[in-house]
């Protein structure tokens, strides 16, 4: 049976489920009514890029979110409910890395028998970098990527260059997500197994660089910086 359908039981409780899944996109808000008593709604998600996400609720009734799998099983760190109560009010947040193309079930709800609303989004995790500042890169989940953004304040030629002791592969996208190019032990063996990438940039137009280890199976941390040639 199709857990979206029907009573399901959560020890006493009942909770009603929403019989549809509603597709949603990345960076989009979704309002969502709770209107019965232990009713929970689904929410299908296909990410475009393999990375770190951010699942987030807003408002101020206690919401619970679970992330998925297609099959319902469950995704390792993919539950929250209060993540920095009480600065936070009651509200739910999830970071987590998903894999691109892949289909997730996210299951809302309200604690107890709580019934209202609230809106949630799902953004990538994708931070910013600055010029001439080493940032401490850290990809915590056996092949996943860790994205940045950089938009430079002048046009010319810029070094994208990862430094540390394992070996990293590096991609560089324009603002329409096209890939320009990536690179991998730009300088092998003086300079490691490092990833480095030299292009010419448009100043105040925003790029993606994203990051992964060789192996899939490879965890750790690295520093990623960019320099103006």
């Amino acid at each position: 049976m199709d857990k979206s359908w029907g009573a399901q039981s959560s020890g006493s409780t009942q909770f009603i489920a929403s019989p549809a899944q509603q597709k949603i996109n990345i960076n989009t808000a979704i309002n969502v009514a709770i209107n019965s008593a232990y009713e929970k709604k689904y929410y299908e998600l296909t990410p475009s890029i393999t990375g770190s996400y951010i699942v987030e609720t807003f408002g101020s009734i206690d919401t619970i979110l679970n992330l998925m799998n297609l099959d319902r099983t469950s995704v390792a760190n993919g539950y929250n409910d209060d993540w920095n109560y009480p600065a936070n009010g009651r509200n739910a947040k999830i970071t987590i890395q998903l894999v691109k193309g892949k289909t997730y079930v996210l299951e809302t709800y309200l604690w107890s028998a709580g019934m209202g609303s609230f809106t949630f989004i799902v953004n990538e995790n994708i931070q910013s970098l600055s010029l001439n500042t080493s940032t401490l890169t850290t990809i915590n989940s056996a092949g996943g990527y860790f994205h940045y953004n950089f938009t430079p304040s002048v046009s010319g030629t810029y070094a994208f260059e990862t430094t540390g002791s394992l070996d990293t592969f590096m991609y560089l996208y324009d603002n329409k997500g096209n890939q320009l190019t990536y690179n991998d032990d730009w300088n092998y063996p003086t300079n490691g197994r490092n990833a480095r990438i030299v292009y010419s940039l448009t100043a105040g137009t925003t790029y993606k660089i994203s990051l992964r280890f060789y192996s899939n199976s490879v965890v750790g941390s690295f520093y990623t910086i960019v320099t103006k040639l």
